[in-house]
């Protein structure tokens, strides 16, 4: 298992005032630390430096190993897909190397031989994991 702790999450991060959202909005003052990150506020930085760092990762070791990244919620996932595609978009050709399970949505549910399951066929940690990626697969 590989944690990644982003620079925003070990130092904390401050907007600057008057800085606005990704909708336009403008971003309360205050700092931010990890709890706050894609539940109160979200950094598409973070979330990329995230994707680049797994995926250098993965090219040093087994880009095809099975590989799961945890998301707090669906934007978060769409995120994180996003930004891996991008990253590896030279393997978007392979069927199934990279999917989303989302509990919510049945049609995105992987089969058995794409993830370990838990008994209602939904990913194991179901509470927090919103996206599975896999490589491999299929």
């Amino acid at each position: 298992m590989q944690r990644v702790i982003p620079s925003v999450d070990a130092t904390g991060w401050r907007p600057t005032p008057g800085e606005l959202d990704r909708f336009g909005k403008e971003i309360p003052d205050g700092m931010y630390g990890t709890k706050d990150f894609e539940r109160l506020i979200s950094l598409l930085s973070r979330t990329r430096a995230v994707a680049k760092h797994l995926t250098q990762y993965l090219r040093g070791t087994d880009r095809m190993a099975k590989t799961i990244v945890f998301c707090v919620d669906q934007e978060h996932a769409d995120d994180m897909r996003l930004a891996l595609a991008q990253e590896n978009a030279d393997l978007e050709q392979i069927p199934n190397w990279f999917m989303v399970a989302l509990p919510e949505l049945p049609e995105n549910k992987p089969n058995d031989e794409s993830f370990a399951l838990n008994q209602t066929g939904k990913c194991s940690n179901e509470a927090v994991s919103t996206l599975c990626g896999a490589g491999g697969v299929g």
